[in-house]
């Protein structure tokens, strides 16, 4: 693949997800790893893909601990991947990690700024969420509130409602 062909998937990587920050390294051949990094100059958060020689499949997107797999080919994912990533940047979506009382991380997602993940331990006592450019904030868990505020939406209907519910609380 030419430069003039990358410099052009560059660009229009650039133009999808909105953000200047971003920093590819492209891989000489097809049997090769690219790789796009976009950081954020003041935090030091970063958030990076793995792709394909040409950058037309992304098979893995990072961000903090959490990573997510993105095996397929399909066209669907890659609108996925990008919509991710641009909910990220923009900080429409943040990065969860759930910790016990020694600060060991027993699992990390990606949420809504005030979503709670839908299964807790008992053992997690708080929760550590990084939105992408802002300082990490900690939070401890009150399990008593979380489960009225579940049993008030109902189950299977957490994700979608979260965000309405914490707003008008708030």
């Amino acid at each position: 693949m030419n430069k003039n062909k990358i410099d052009s998937i560059v660009l229009e990587i650039k133009k999808q997800l909105q953000y200047e920050n971003i920093s590819f390294s492209h891989a000489t051949n097809p049997n090769e790893v690219s790789e796009i990094n976009i950081k954020d100059q003041v935090s030091g958060d970063n958030i990076y893909a793995y792709c394909s020689y040409d950058f037309s499949d992304v098979w893995l997107v990072g961000f903090g601990f959490w990573h997510g797999h993105y095996e397929c080919a399909a066209k669907c994912n890659l609108v996925r991947v990008r919509r991710l990533i641009r909910g990220i940047i923009a900080g429409d979506l943040c990065h969860v990690e759930c910790l016990d009382k020694d600060g060991k991380r027993w699992f990390t997602g990606i949420y809504f700024p005030y979503e709670i993940p839908e299964t807790l331990s008992k053992n997690i006592v708080k929760l550590r969420r990084t939105i992408f450019g802002v300082k990490a904030i900690e939070e401890a868990v009150d399990f008593l509130n979380t489960m009225r505020l579940r049993i008030c939406i109902g189950p299977g209907r957490l994700k979608e409602n979260t965000k309405k519910i914490v707003r008008e609380m708030i």
